[in-house]
Formats: C-alpha cells, sequence, structure tokens
C-alpha cells in the first residue's frame, strides 16, 4: 500500500458509521471512536503505569481494518460465529498491506495480554459506555441499554486486571 492509499483509506473511516444496523439517534464513526479512545489513553496514562507509545499505537490501530469491512455489529458477530470465522480471514489477508506499526497494534488488541493492550480494551469499553450513555439519554433505548451493561461489567473486570499496574487512588 502507497502512503497517498494508507492516508485516503485512514480518511474513510470518517464515513463508517458505528451500529449502522440499529436503531440510534446520534452517528458516531469509526476515526471519531478511535480518536477518543486514543485520547481516553492520554487520562489512564496518570491511573496506570504502562507504556503510553505503545499503547497508542494500539488505540489507533484497534479499528484500523473496519475500512475493509466496515463496522460489522457485535450482534452479528454473536449469534453467526461462521460470519465472525470469515470476518478474521478477511482481516488477516488485509492486515498484510499496512504498516508494522499497525499490524503490531492490531495483534497486541487481539492478544490482549500486555497491560497496554487492557489498557486499550478498558478506554475502548468507557468510550462504548459514552456513546451509549449518551443514546439512552436521547431516548434510543432499543440495544444500547444492553450495550451499557456489557460494558460496566467489562470496565469491572477490566480494572481488576489492571489493579496490579495502578499508580493512584483516584480515577
Amino acid at each position: 500500500m502507497t502512503e497517498d492509499e494508507f492516508y485516503n483509506r485512514l480518511y474513510g473511516l470518517c464515513y463508517i458509521t458505528r451500529y449502522d444496523t440499529v436503531p440510534r439517534v446520534k452517528d458516531e464513526n469509526v476515526a471519531e471512536h478511535s480518536f477518543l479512545v486514543s485520547a481516553m489513553i492520554l487520562k489512564l496514562e496518570e491511573v496506570y503505569s504502562f507504556d503510553l507509545g505503545k499503547a497508542l499505537v494500539i488505540a489507533v490501530s484497534h479499528d484500523i481494518l473496519e475500512n475493509e469491512t466496515g463496522d460489522i455489529c457485535h450482534i452479528l458477530k454473536r449469534n453467526h460465529l461462521e460470519l465472525y470465522e470469515v470476518l478474521k480471514t478477511v482481516e488477516k489477508k488485509a492486515l498484510e498491506k499496512y504498516p508494522d506499526a499497525v499490524r503490531y497494534g492490531i495483534k497486541e488488541y487481539d492478544l490482549n495480554s500486555s497491560v497496554e493492550s487492557k489498557v486499550v480494551h478498558l478506554a475502548d469499553s468507557i468510550q462504548v459506555l459514552q456513546y451509549s450513555t449518551n443514546e439512552i439519554r436521547l431516548g434510543s433505548n432499543f440495544y444500547f441499554d444492553e450495550v451499557k451493561e456489557n460494558c460496566l461489567k467489562r470496565i469491572v473486570s477490566l480494572r481488576e486486571e489492571l489493579k496490579e499496574y495502578k499508580i493512584c487512588q483516584d480515577t
């Protein structure tokens, strides 16, 4: 992939709407989501001890392949595991043409074994909680009550996994 192709693909993330198969009030695109997750990492560095650079690479990269596949809703992935397997195969093939840093970031995110990847998963969950809470406030209760409930559980679990890296008591 050339430099210009990479930049154009990045910009394409602005046009991929998250949760596009469920009723919602306010759209959010993948680029917005990725920015918010990355920005949240900056605050989480005050709470946990981790390599900020690595975490930011993971955060920026974690949904970048959605410019190849679109945003496949969690409901679809959960209810059709065969589709999820095909999606992973498509992503693996597409990933070959991306820069090394992106490949590293996605691999780390998927493995979710380093403190940096866990911090990114936490930021991702916090951002999804942010979006789902806003949707509920705007009156979209169809799916986002479930999303919010799952995010709250995931956040508690991730904070427990990260407690040995905590550097301050106030969050």
